[in-house]
């Protein structure tokens, strides 16, 4: 699962949460932090606000690729091996 676990509307920080049977979810990467890791906005905007929005996910070869909107106006992709993601770490 990638999604922004915050407490309110932020959408940071951006993390991967992993489970082994689909319920616990007990493994997390943060993949980008927000505050310094995030670029200003250049452009205000309705229902706009900073940070990683609409993140998507897909295993590809030896690599987990997670694509987001940041600040609902650029698209990035995050790359993290798969022996990264290991339970033994």
């Amino acid at each position: 699962m990638v999604n922004n676990p915050s407490e309110n509307k932020n959408r940071f920080p951006l993390v991967l949460t992993l489970s082994t049977d689909g319920f616990l979810f007990d493994r997390a990467w943060l993949l980008r932090s927000g505050g310094t890791d995030l670029q200003p906005m250049r452009y205000a905007g309705k229902y706009k606000r900073p940070g990683y929005s609409y993140p998507k996910s897909v295993v590809w070869g030896k690599y987990l690729y997670v694509s987001y909107a940041t600040n609902k106006e650029d698209v990035e992709i995050s790359r993290v091996p798969l022996t990264a993601l290991s339970k033994d770490m």
